[in-house]
């Protein structure tokens, strides 16, 4: 019953709202055409826009409320200035569907009213025995001054009951009009495949620039701490090494005791600068900061213990975020080649083309290398994935292995 009625007020409301929007449309267009001469015009021209897109969400919000249709917002994101935006709503195909559907109601519900004269007929005679009592006599019905019948108050049940009737299967029509006007209003105001897919694009678009920009603030911060260790801890720990040093020289051989003592703490203090320059480097690469991939590239090549061939091919240099997921994807395989392969030689390929930073690692182990969950591997995977990027490692049992990452670097 609930449902019935909200249908039946979607459909009382189909004539005023028609009459509306065909009021507002025509008039608003008609004065802006009549005005442009005199710029005034352009404002009707804007304000009847807004009409169409208010007209348009109104009529989402009746749909969605009384006859259940579930419409999304079809409409492109709304940009920043002017021009742009009244390009958007021009161009917008959802603008021109909500025009379509307006412009509708008015002849729908036009052709829908010709449910009142059965309404009324149905009304009439249900009303016949009421009439006869009221008026204690016979009650003539009459249609342009023609006398149809007369009844009394008995003979009017018969006509009652048709009555009744009639208005029954009015009502019956009622729950069909509002699943056509449902079906109706979700094929011209919903959003279509293609603005779905544009508003999906958008999307993705946003996420990918939040992403980045979650990765630029890290980036960032790690940048900060590698300095901090450089210009701070390392250099304090640095003279710290030298004064041990420097007292060691000047200890005589009296007290050998000490003499240990200092040599240990000297040891010490060089051995936590070499650790705290190893961490330093794998929060961020000065090198790469400062001289770029190639000499980056050649810098890992050199600390690794299997002999190592590099060729670096970018034309340009690629955003820092690319640079440094490339370098430490570099970094892992070259660890894993001097810890697990068994090889005697790799390769390291890197490149920018299209687009895509590429960065491969190629070595004649023993193979059979994974990028299970909790390997360093897996957490290259991660790194790459949180730019966008495919990482792969092909590693079958007996060699070679290839661990390859493909970056978008936009250049």
């Amino acid at each position: 019953m609930r449902d019935w009625a909200r249908a039946a007020a979607y459909l009382l409301l189909g004539g005023p709202l028609g009459a509306l929007w065909w009021g507002t449309l025509t008039c608003g267009v008609l004065a802006g055409v009549l005005l442009a001469p005199l710029w005034i015009g352009v404002v009707f021209l804007a304000l009847t826009a807004v009409a169409l897109r208010l007209g348009g969400r109104l009529e989402r919000a009746l749909a969605r409320h009384l006859l259940g249709a579930e419409i999304a917002v079809p409409y492109r994101p709304w940009p920043d200035g002017l021009r742009a935006q009244a390009s958007t709503l021009l161009t917008d195909p959802a603008t021109w569907r909500d025009l379509l559907f307006l412009l509708l109601r008015l002849p729908v519900a036009g052709a829908e009213a010709l449910l009142l004269a059965p309404v009324a007929v149905g009304l009439t005679l249900a009303g016949l025995p009421v009439r006869a009592v009221l008026t204690e006599g016979d009650v003539t019905a009459r249609f342009n001054g023609r006398r149809l019948f007369t009844v009394d108050e008995l003979s009017s049940l018969p006509y009652a009951l048709a009555g009744a009737a009639l208005l029954v299967a009015v009502a019956y029509t009622v729950g069909p009009l509002g699943r056509a006007h449902r079906r109706l209003a979700e094929s011209l105001l919903r959003p279509t495949a293609g603005s779905r897919a544009r508003r999906l694009r958008t999307a993705l678009d946003a996420e990918r620039g939040r992403r980045a920009a979650t990765l630029r603030i890290a980036a960032a911060e790690r940048r900060r701490l590698e300095r901090d260790l450089h210009d701070g801890a390392q250099q304090h720990l640095a003279g710290l090494a030298l004064d041990l040093g420097m007292a060691l020289r000047a200890m005589g051989d009296d007290a050998p005791e000490a003499r240990r003592l200092v040599a240990g703490a000297r040891d010490q203090a060089v051995r936590t600068l070499e650790e705290i320059r190893t961490l330093a480097r794998g929060l961020h690469p000065a090198i790469l900061a400062e001289q770029g991939l190639d000499a980056a590239m050649s810098a890992l090549a050199g600390r690794c213990p299997v002999p190592v061939d590099v060729r670096v091919d970018c034309p340009h240099r690629p955003p820092p975020e690319a640079e440094t997921v490339a370098y430490f994807v570099v970094s892992e395989a070259l660890a894993n080649v001097a810890r697990h392969s068994g090889a005697t030689g790799a390769r390291v390929t890197v490149g920018c083309a299209r687009g895509v930073l590429v960065a491969e690692v190629r070595d004649d182990g023993r193979g059979g290398a994974r990028a299970g969950d909790g390997t360093g591997l897996a957490g290259l995977r991660d790194r790459v994935a949180a730019l966008a990027g495919s990482f792969t490692v092909d590693s079958p049992e007996g060699g070679p292995t290839v661990v390859r990452a493909e970056l978008p670097c936009g250049s």
